[in-house]
């Protein structure tokens, strides 16, 4: 059909042809115009969801602005690296608000299975301490300093959930002589 042929068959059915072409274009316009509302705010629902950080991530930003020591911070890169990404990539990469305590017990059981009871309470206890970390950051009253490059919107600890499993044995031996002079040596260094 031609366009003349459909102008006259619209002519038929309209009182104004100008009218209703106009009309007819408003609506395209309106229609481009809800469209392009849509796609700027799925680009803004996907930025913000990839701003949205990782267990990974929380770990990750735990380990560098946590108050443990430096040497602490060893211990935290490598369960990093082995026990949440290399062992358990799925639940590490998971965003950290979706992280449920059932996700906790499968990177501890993968370490339980590998005999490291000891170790799976203390990966147990980091993992908390990196929820409550950033849960306290957060909900501070005290202002913040800096831009936040991730976000995480914990609103819970899924480690709290957990029950302590491990219990180890305490040493019953007395310090020898040189370490207790080792101790008191560091104990001086340390109050001064």
């Amino acid at each position: 059909m031609t366009e003349a042929n459909r102008l006259y068959e619209l002519a038929a059915t309209v009182s104004s042809i100008k009218q209703y072409l106009a009309d007819e274009n408003l609506k395209e316009q309106l229609a481009a115009e809800r469209q392009r509302t849509e796609l700027e705010e799925l680009k803004k629902q996907q930025k913000i969801e990839s701003a949205r950080g990782t267990l990974a991530d929380l770990f990750s930003k735990y380990i560098e602005n946590g108050t443990m020591q430096e040497e602490g911070k060893d211990e935290y890169r490598r369960v990093l690296k082995k026990d949440l990404n290399k062992d358990n990539p799925d639940i590490a990469s998971k965003k950290a608000r979706d992280v449920n305590a059932q996700d906790i017990v499968c990177i501890l059981r993968s370490i339980e299975a590998r005999g490291s009871s000891s170790m799976a309470d203390k990966v147990r206890t980091y993992l908390g301490a990196a929820f409550q970390y950033e849960i306290r950051k957060v909900n501070s009253y005290l202002p913040k300093i800096g831009s936040v490059a991730q976000i995480f919107e914990l609103t819970h600890n899924p480690v709290n959930d957990l029950p302590k499993e491990y219990s180890g044995r305490p040493e019953t031996r007395a310090l020898t002589n040189e370490e207790l002079k080792q101790f008191y040596i560091l104990s001086a260094k340390q109050k001064t």
